[in-house]
């Protein structure tokens, strides 16, 4: 923790591929991850860092409550940069959710969900 810590003002003062570029080189391959929920920052910054490496893990968390676009989006993602993101997900969908609790669960208890 010391070691990050001693170096976040040298990582924070560069650019963003400067950063991804840093964080490529120092630091394990298996502790860097990248999650998105496919708005246009993170896109960009998915851009960016496979620009400078290919081996990393990119996650989503799929809440059963995406749009159809933004499935598309993630495949066409998947096409253009020859990958697969992780998905994070329950097994408790919305209408195991209807079964075991209420229905639409969601609208009534968005924190049980």
């Amino acid at each position: 923790m010391q070691y990050v810590q001693n170096t976040n003002v040298e990582r924070y003062s560069k650019n963003p591929e400067g950063l991804l570029k840093w964080i490529v080189k120092n630091l394990p391959n298996d502790k860097v991850v990248m999650g998105t929920g496919f708005g246009p920052p993170g896109i960009v910054l998915l851009d960016m860092l496979f620009k400078v490496t290919r081996n990393i893990s990119v996650f989503y968390i799929d809440t059963s409550f995406l749009f159809d676009q933004t499935y598309d989006l993630k495949k066409k993602l998947e096409e253009k940069y020859g990958f697969e993101f992780l998905c994070f997900s329950t097994d408790l969908n919305p209408e195991a959710q209807g079964k075991q609790y209420v229905e639409k669960l969601w609208e009534k208890d968005p924190d049980a969900c």
